[in-house]
């Protein structure tokens, strides 16, 4: 039986348009069926890959700054809810990401990738 998730995305280490030059990162929700929240987990990457696409977000990829992209929340949500927004573009909230703010993001995805909770890279 298929159950529907909402996921929010955290894309830390990103450049995009609506940045300018300078470095940033962003929030995103998908609402995607699965059997289980690992099934919708596997659907993300491939639906992340081509929403970022399509708003010319771009990916870091070296470097103490190099993109990483976390769950920030997920949950199960009632069908009703949710049909009318499966394979929706909901877009992008952007945030910039200050001097100090890099550091701390930086030591966080580093933490991240060591214990093995990175949510996914995008090349």
């Amino acid at each position: 039986m298929l159950k529907y998730y909402r996921i929010v995305i955290d894309g830390v280490f990103v450049r995009s348009p609506e940045l300018g030059s300078e470095l940033g990162g962003f929030f995103t929700t998908f609402f995607i069926e699965g059997v289980n929240i690992e099934n919708a987990i596997f659907k993300i990457r491939g639906l992340l890959v081509a929403r970022m696409s399509g708003h010319s977000v771009t990916v870091v990829k070296g470097g103490a700054f190099k993109s990483y992209f976390l769950i920030h929340e997920i949950g199960e949500v009632e069908g009703e809810r949710v049909v009318e927004k499966i394979g929706g573009d909901s877009g992008f909230t952007f945030y910039r990401v200050g001097f100090f703010e890099r550091l701390s993001f930086s030591a966080r995805g580093a933490w991240v990738a060591r214990n093995r909770r990175v949510f996914l890279g995008v090349d």
